[in-house]
């Protein structure tokens, strides 16, 4: 068990059980911006086809895509002190502190928001929140954080619930696990590869200790 190992993880839907949360914002933003669609259709599909098809259903000219996403970080941040929890990752996160891992969150919501959210539901296992919003360029994120960390790549792995997460994970150079019980299908997931696939928080603990 390699005790200098440093678990990253993201925020939404590994964390925050946000998925209800989000098909509301999906359906509030697609009255304003006039999409015809319900939340409950664009939700399922990001979950089962990642951000890019999302976007591409959406058929918005690209020139209203940033104030789109604006809004959406807007409406994420003002809902975030009312998340909980996925069930049992307290649970997971204690026994990895517990063994002495490093940990860490990195989140395109705002820290301070990330900082109420742990503070509301006791979750006072972080080692820090790294906060910077990027849709599409999450592995320049990563590197950043790596950097403003002082974290060895080769010893940090990556912890979120999407099929970018582990593209940029792997643009970044660290390893990633893949999250079954957030936004992406577990399908979707495994034709991007991660070095591991978990469906609960319990086996996420037990493959961390075999690094």
């Amino acid at each position: 068990m390699n005790k200098n190992l440093v678990v990253v993880f993201d925020f939404d839907g590994t964390i925050a059980d946000s998925a209800q949360a989000t098909i509301g914002i999906f359906d509030q933003l697609s009255k304003e911006f006039n999409l015809g669609k319900s939340g409950r259709y664009l939700f399922d599909i990001y979950r089962e086809k990642g951000a890019r098809e999302l976007v591409k259903e959406l058929k918005i000219p690209l020139r209203k895509l940033p104030t789109l996403l604006k809004r959406y970080r807007e409406e994420s941040a003002r809902i975030i002190k009312d998340l909980k929890p996925i069930r049992q990752v307290d649970g997971m996160l204690e026994k990895l502190k517990n063994e002495g891992f490093a940990l860490g969150i990195l989140t395109s919501n705002s820290g301070e928001n990330v900082g109420k959210f742990i503070e509301k539901n006791k979750l006072f296992f972080f080692d820090f929140i790294y906060s910077e919003g990027s849709f599409f360029g999450k592995d320049k994120v990563i590197k950043k954080m790596l950097k403003n960390q002082h974290l060895d790549s080769k010893q940090t792995i990556y912890v979120g619930d999407e099929a970018r997460d582990i593209d940029a994970a792997r643009k970044a150079g660290i390893k990633v696990i893949a999250a079954t019980w957030g936004f992406n299908s577990d399908e979707i997931l495994k034709k991007s590869n991660p070095d591991y696939l978990v469906n609960n928080p319990k086996e996420l603990v037990e493959i961390v200790k075999k690094f």
